[in-house]
């Protein structure tokens, strides 16, 4: 509710965010959503309420909500083909 009531988005909007969507420079944290009428939009948000959700996030889903860079080991590796077969693409 405070950042609803701080961030002069509608709810909709708000509940569109994801933590990829916000961005933090110039000590100014902005929110990058799709806004009325499936416009591109800008939104700086209140910094106190950013961190409030940061401090929810991580209490709720005991992790950081910032997106974590993907390991190279993690990603998939090429389908091998058994012997005697070309590999699928």
């Amino acid at each position: 509710m405070y950042t609803l009531a701080t961030s002069g988005l509608r709810a909709s909007e708000l509940c569109q965010l994801h933590w990829r969507d916000l961005d933090f420079s110039d000590g100014t944290w902005t929110a990058r959503f799709t806004g009325k009428g499936a416009l591109a939009a800008e939104q700086e948000l209140y910094t106190p309420a950013v961190e409030a959700c940061h401090r929810y996030f991580r209490a709720a889903m005991k992790r950081d909500p910032r997106p974590r860079p993907r390991c190279p080991l993690a990603q998939e590796s090429p389908r091998q083909a058994p012997p005697g077969r070309p590999p699928r693409p």
